[in-house]
């Protein structure tokens, strides 16, 4: 046995679920390997669940989920999609899409939530695709900047008041904007 302070947060990936779940972070403070195999998690004196825990070597970060919290949750939705010709003397195809991500909060305390989502990635000169109009700003957490983000990752550090549902349910809006030559071949986009 041994205890480490834990690292608390909510994440949400709209575009997979509504469901926002509770993450809590720690370090192996131990001098032991722990090996892998089934794990009892205990949250304040309450039995969770059980789950299966990878190997993790001492210092290292260690990653458990606590289920999703009934009094949160996380959508997207797709509010606009125009395609048109772009470029000076054209040639050029353009799609600009407009999502939002809802977030709502039925509880009396303000949440920290981490919310994914996701954009495509050109690995071609003929495709450009950016993101823009952001309402609030991407994370600059090191290891998203490093990993996440040139994957195709979106993630946003916000605390989203209490009491925050309905019409009133806190939201972030970003433009996503793909510009392809004609004639181009891109994989459809999931919407």
């Amino acid at each position: 046995q041994f205890e480490a302070p834990v690292d608390f947060a909510f994440v949400a990936v709209p575009v997979m679920t509504d469901e926002v779940y509770l993450r809590g972070r720690f370090k192996n403070a131990t001098a032991f390997h722990l090996l892998p195999g089934p794990a009892g998690i205990f949250m304040g004196g309450n039995y969770i669940g059980r789950t299966q825990m990878e190997s993790f070597p001492p210092d290292s970060e260690i990653e458990l989920f606590f289920g999703s919290d009934p009094q949160l949750s996380a959508r997207r939705e797709m509010l606009t999609k125009n395609t048109g010709e772009s470029g000076v003397f054209g040639g050029w195809v353009r799609t600009d899409y407009r999502f939002v991500l809802t977030l709502e909060n039925a509880g009396d305390s303000p949440v920290r939530m981490e919310v994914w989502g996701r954009r495509p990635v050109s690995q071609s000169d003929q495709i450009e695709v950016s993101i823009e109009n952001l309402s609030e700003p991407l994370s600059t957490v090191a290891s998203y900047l490093e990993t996440g983000k040139p994957r195709g990752l979106l993630c946003w550090n916000v605390m989203v008041p209490a009491n925050r549902t309905g019409d009133d349910a806190y939201q972030i809006t970003y433009d996503l904007e793909i510009e392809r030559r004609e004639g181009a071949q891109m994989t459809p986009l999931p919407e």
